[in-house]
């Protein structure tokens, strides 16, 4: 059986067609790229998209360094209200990561009139705004205070 050249590039179309239809159809079926992926980079490292609505998202180790001895409210499902004040903030990113962009991670410490119970709270600043944070209690016998750790050495 002889081929001609028309017949030839008419069968490779549409093996190509039937490919990639199987391909695509393959993809719907099993839940493969079904989906897109997207990313968002701020700062130099991959956010999810619900962060990028998050304040948080966007304060870094000098934005709270800014508001040390600065007053600030809590409320949880547990605490109708609460006031603390920053009294501390540290680096603590390993030395080889300190200073490159998106690269941080630091320790927020909290002084408390009371104690208060590990929590993700809702904490209100007159200058920061209002952005939700995990805070966690320090050791018992020591004065009340609460800390959160922002660790953004991921990418």
């Amino acid at each position: 059986m002889s081929t001609n050249r028309r017949s030839f590039l008419r069968a490779g179309g549409l093996l190509m067609l039937a490919t990639a239809t199987q391909s695509k159809l393959a993809n719907q079926v099993f839940g493969q790229g079904s989906a897109k992926v997207q990313r968002n980079f701020f700062d130099g490292f991959n956010v999810p998209p619900g962060s990028l609505d998050d304040s948080l998202t966007y304060f870094t180790r000098s934005t709270f360094a800014a508001h040390l001895n600065s007053v600030f409210s809590l409320r949880s499902s547990n605490v109708r209200s609460a006031v603390v004040t920053l009294i501390e903030v540290t680096d603590t990113a390993p030395a080889g990561l300190r200073g490159l962009q998106g690269r941080e991670c630091f320790v927020l410490q909290f002084r408390s009139s009371k104690s208060l119970p590990q929590n993700t709270y809702t904490v209100s600043h007159p200058a920061l705004g209002t952005f939700q944070l995990f805070l966690v209690p320090g050791p018992d016998g020591e004065e009340p205070y609460l800390e959160a750790v922002i660790n953004r050495l991921y990418s």
